[in-house]
């Protein structure tokens, strides 16, 4: 199972998405629109959080689709999640999610 993450902040609004594939096939897409004040670090986060929710809903697939990697362009979260120190309420729903 391939999953891909983005967040983005623009003129044109504010909103992240996740991708997710079974077998090299798009299996689900979703799309968030999200608040003007969420920051760029936020969408991208939240896109994670999101992804890693849903994989819940793939509970059925046999033992060797259940193994998930998650591609995100956001190096300050992959930086964040990393820090012991850091406790922001969307780092530590990523380090949950990815306990599950």
């Amino acid at each position: 199972m391939e999953i891909y993450t983005d967040g983005s902040k623009s003129p044109s609004g504010v909103g992240s998405g996740t991708a997710i594939f079974v077998n090299k096939h798009l299996t689900l897409q979703l799309t968030y629109k999200l608040a003007e004040k969420c920051s760029n670090n936020k969408t991208e986060q939240l896109a994670i959080v999101k992804a890693l929710e849903k994989l819940q809903d793939f509970r059925h697939l046999k033992e060797r689709q259940r193994y998930a990697a998650i591609h995100t362009d956001s190096k300050i979260t992959l930086d964040a999640t990393a820090n012991p120190r850091n406790h922001q309420n969307l780092v530590e729903q990523i380090r949950e999610g990815v306990r599950r």
